[in-house]
C-alpha cells in the first residue's frame, strides 16, 4: 500500500512540476522586468499555471476515467452479450423508451457509443415518442425489425393518428411486434392489410363499444409463425399455418368471429410450449351443433388457464382434452354439472396439485338467479384475472372454479357438492393437515 502511495504522489507531482516549469520558464525567457513589473509577471504565471494544472489534472481524470472503464467487467463481456443486457433494461421500459435509451447514454461514452451504433436499440415507434424520435429511430434502424406501440392518448386527434399509422405501415414487412389499442373500422382494417412476414407478437384490442357487430377480421399474410396472439374484439384467419407454436393465447369479447372447435384444437395441439391460455367473453352459435374433436393436448409448460363466459363447447373441449401438470392459476367459470361425469380425472388432475399447495381454500354455495346457483371453490384470496398485456403478465397463483346449477336439478346439486367434498377431503388429508372439513356444505373456510 505505501508503494502505491508513492507512485501516486510522484505521478501528481511529476505533472504538476511539469505544468509549472512550462508557464514560469516563459517569464524567464522574455526580458527581465524590474520592479513591479516584475512581481506582476511572476503572479500572471503562477495564475495561468495553477489554471492550466487544474484543466491538465481534469484531462487526465477523464483519461484514466476512460482506461478504468474498458477494465469494467460489464465492458469485457463479449459484445453480443453486452448488448442483449442493455437490450433487457431498454425493452422493459417500452413506454418510456426514449428516456430509458437518454439515461444508458448518460452513463459513459463507452455506452453511448454502443447506444448510437447498434440498430437494435432503435426498434420502437410509438405515436408519443413524438415526430423527431421516430425519424431518428427510422434513421437509425434502416433493415432490422419494429416494434409498433399504437396506443393514442385520448386527446389525440384523428388526423395525428392517421399520419402514425401511414408512417408505420410503410415498413410492415419489418414489424415484429404490434400493440394496438384504438378503435378498428373500415379504414384502419384496410390500413393494416399489409405484408408482415415478421411479425411474432400481436397485442390487439379494438375498443369499440358496439357489441352487436362481428368482431373485425385483420389480414394475417405468409410469414414467420405467431409467438404471443392476444385479441380483444378482433380475429385473425384461424386456419393461418401462423397461428400455431403459440407462446400465449388471449381471446377477449370477441363476437362471432371465433375459431371452431376443430381449428381450436388445431392451435392447441400445435402449441406445446404454451404457457397462457385465456378464454374471456366469447359469443357464437355457430359451433352449437360441432362434433369436439377427441384426443388428449399434454402442455407440459401451462401455467396460467382462465375460461369465462365461453360457449359451452369451448369450455367442454379443452377442459376434456387437456393435461397441463404445472398450471398454477386457474379461473373456470360457468362450469355444468356434466362436466364431472363426463371427466372428472382430468377436472380433478387439474385442481387437486392447486389445492394442495394452497394455504387456505373457500366453498360458497349462492344464488344469484331465481333458477338457479352457483357453487364456487376459491383459494382465499381470490385470484383476479390479469386485465394487462400479455408480456406484463407475472403468472399469478390462486384457483377459483364456479358450477351454475339449475335448483330445481336436486342431482345436479348433489353431484358438484360430492365432487367438492371429494377435493376438500384429499386436501385436508394431504401430508400435515390436522383433521377433515367439516360435512356441511354452507360457506366454509378450510385452514390447514
Amino acid at each position: 500500500m505505501a508503494h502505491e502511495t508513492n507512485d501516486l504522489d510522484d505521478f501528481v507531482a511529476g505533472k504538476a512540476k511539469e505544468t509549472f516549469q512550462y508557464y514560469w520558464g516563459a517569464t524567464q525567457s522574455s526580458p527581465t522586468p524590474t520592479g513591479q513589473e516584475s512581481l506582476d509577471a511572476k503572479i500572471d504565471a503562477l495564475e495561468k499555471c495553477r489554471v492550466a494544472m487544474m484543466k491538465g489534472f481534469d484531462l487526465e481524470a477523464i483519461g484514466l476515467r476512460q482506461m478504468r472503464n474498458t477494465w469494467a467487467p460489464l465492458h469485457r463481456l463479449p459484445m453480443e452479450t453486452f448488448i442483449t443486457i442493455l437490450l433487457q433494461v431498454v425493452e422493459d421500459h417500452d413506454t418510456n423508451e426514449p428516456f430509458q435509451l437518454h439515461n444508458l447514454a448518460r452513463v459513459c461514452s463507452h455506452w453511448r457509443a454502443v447506444l448510437l451504433n447498434y440498430p437494435e436499440f432503435w426498434k420502437a415507434l410509438s405515436p408519443q415518442f413524438g415526430g423527431h424520435f421516430q425519424r431518428w429511430s427510422l434513421e437509425k434502424n434502416r433493415n432490422s425489425p419494429l416494434r409498433i406501440y399504437y396506443v393514442p392518448r385520448l386527446s389525440m386527434s384523428r388526423d395525428a393518428r392517421v399520419d402514425f399509422l401511414d408512417l408505420v405501415v410503410r415498413h410492415a414487412g419489418r414489424w415484429q411486434m404490434l400493440v394496438f389499442q384504438d378503435t378498428i373500422d373500415e379504414y384502419i382494417c384496410a390500413l393494416l392489410r399489409q405484408e408482415m412476414p415478421r411479425l411474432t407478437d400481436i397485442f390487439i384490442n379494438n375498443t369499440t363499444d358496439s357489441s352487436l357487430l362481428p368482431s373485425p377480421e385483420l389480414f394475417l399474410s405468409q410469414g414467420a409463425t405467431l409467438r404471443y396472439l392476444s385479441l380483444t374484439n378482433a380475429a385473425v384467419p384461424w386456419h393461418s399455418v401462423r397461428v400455431q407454436n403459440l407462446r400465449a393465447l388471449e381471446l377477449w369479447r370477441i363476437t362471432r368471429c371465433l375459431p371452431s372447435l376443430r381449428q381450436l384444437y388445431a392451435i392447441l395441439s400445435s402449441s406445446p410450449q404454451l404457457w397462457c391460455l385465456m378464454l374471456l367473453d366469447l359469443a357464437t352459435e355457430s359451433m352449437l351443433d360441432e362434433e369436439p374433436p377427441q384426443g388428449e393436448i399434454y402442455l407440459p409448460y401451462l401455467t396460467t388457464l382462465a375460461i369465462r363466459n365461453v360457449p359451452a363447447p369451448i369450455t367442454q373441449m379443452v377442459l376434456s382434452t387437456i393435461i397441463a401438470p404445472a398450471c398454477n392459476f386457474v379461473v373456470l367459470s360457468n362450469l355444468r354439472p356434466q362436466y364431472i361425469r363426463k371427466f372428472p380425472s382430468k377436472l380433478g388432475a387439474l385442481l387437486r396439485p392447486l389445492l394442495q399447495n394452497r394455504a387456505s381454500m373457500g366453498c360458497s354455495v349462492t344464488s344469484s338467479l331465481p333458477d338457479s346457483a352457483s357453487i364456487t371453490l376459491a383459494s382465499i384470496p381470490v385470484p383476479e384475472i390479469p386485465s394487462g398485456w400479455l408480456y406484463h403478465i407475472t403468472e399469478p397463483a390462486g384457483v377459483e372454479v364456479t358450477f351454475d346449477v339449475p335448483k330445481s336439478s336436486e342431482g345436479d346439486i348433489q353431484d358438484v357438492v360430492k365432487w367438492v367434498a371429494s377435493l376438500r377431503k384429499s386436501f385436508w388429508a394431504a401430508p400435515g393437515s390436522a383433521k377433515l372439513p367439516p360435512k356441511n356444505y354452507g360457506s366454509v373456510l378450510w385452514r390447514p
